[in-house]
């Protein structure tokens, strides 16, 4: 049992298990207030899982071209039924502006 909860009153150990959301806390005695309040405690603060190990820094995936390069003809053509329903398209010299209604995105030409 936890040292700091063996020196509570049976009060103060009905406080901290009323607080975790443990039942008839009334019913039950130091000892099994004390029980249940450290289970609470174990589920609760568990540590989380670890992440898993990110992948290698590959220098090489930075300096290598898009293998597809489009144009804003390529793209207003491809976006030309979303245009005939509403969407706004603009480009200028570095980048595009898209906007539906009160929704917007843009983005940089690389």
């Amino acid at each position: 049992m936890n040292d700091e909860l063996k020196k509570k009153s049976i009060h103060d150990l009905r406080v901290m298990a009323q607080a975790f959301g443990i039942k008839d806390i009334f019913e039950q005695d130091a000892a099994h207030l004390i029980q249940a309040i450290e289970l609470k405690q174990q589920t609760i603060f568990t540590p989380p899982a670890p992440l898993p190990p990110k992948p290698e820094y590959d220098a090489r995936l930075m300096t290598k071209p898009p293998n597809k390069r489009s144009n804003v003809v390529e793209i207003t053509e491809m976006l030309a039924e979303h245009i005939k329903l509403g969407l706004a398209l603009s480009f200028d010299e570095e980048s595009w502006h898209m906007a539906c209604g009160k929704k917007t995105t843009q983005g940089l030409f690389v």
